[in-house]
């Protein structure tokens, strides 16, 4: 049973620093040497807030609903508007909070594949250590 429940924070903990790195890469991928092959700023062209602008809602909400309510924001005019929605989300260190979420949910993530017993404890462990390695060098290229 207790594998069980590690196994379900495992997963846990992965899947939402997995999430908030796809949030992330909406707003960095032009400038990070990632391709997640996710197009650029598509989240927010979409009309979907993710955390980051969650964060940015959170410190600076005046500039934040000042763009996000912009009509020009689904129009050809929007590039301009969308440049500086990213250099505010990063003014604000809301891209570098996200970061710290992610951190976080990693660092349980790995607890978790700790907690389960040596003698359970495999390859297939050594390859989750490396998934969670995988995102950390994600976060290192932004």
């Amino acid at each position: 049973m207790e594998m069980i429940i590690y196994s379900y924070y495992m997963g846990l903990n992965f899947g939402l620093a997995f999430q908030l790195m796809d949030d992330i890469l909406d707003f960095t991928n032009s400038i990070s040497q990632v391709n997640s092959g996710k197009p650029f700023l598509n989240d927010i062209k979409q009309g979907i807030l993710t955390i980051p602008i969650y964060f940015l809602l959170s410190k600076d909400q005046e500039r934040a609903t000042k763009i996000l309510v912009n009509k020009n924001l689904h129009n050809s005019d929007k590039a301009e508007i969308l440049k500086d929605l990213v250099n505010i989300l990063f003014e604000t260190y809301s891209i570098q909070a996200t970061i710290v979420c992610v951190a976080q949910y990693l660092e349980r993530y790995i607890h978790f594949i700790s907690l389960i017993s040596n003698s359970k404890r495999n390859v297939f462990s050594s390859l989750l250590v490396k998934m969670a390695d995988k995102l950390l060098k994600i976060i290192d290229s932004i």
